[in-house]
């Protein structure tokens, strides 16, 4: 475990998941991780246009779409980023 993994899991602790569900309006552009080799998906929903949403992808991911309604669970990892746990397609017929 590396330094970088520690703080992220004390500032993980610190902070209570949030949940909100809310329409992709910007992105999702995939970056890789600087810190990592991962790939991240970076997009902002219009209901929290402030908010930096991150998540980080793997092959079973699934590819999400500006326009998509989606629920999200994220925890906040600094100043207007949002880490983000789960994400969920939103069935507009519930």
């Amino acid at each position: 475990m590396s330094i970088a993994d520690l703080v992220k899991g004390i500032i993980h602790r610190q902070s209570p998941p949030v949940e909100t569900v809310g329409t992709i309006a910007d992105g999702p552009t995939v970056v890789v991780d600087p810190h990592s080799s991962h790939r991240v998906a970076v997009f902002r929903l219009d209901t929290n246009p402030n908010l930096e949403f991150r998540q980080e992808l793997s092959p079973l991911s699934v590819e999400h779409r500006r326009g998509d309604r989606v629920r999200v669970q994220y925890q906040m990892d600094g100043a207007g980023v949002a880490q983000v746990n789960w994400m969920e397609v939103v069935d507009e017929g519930r």
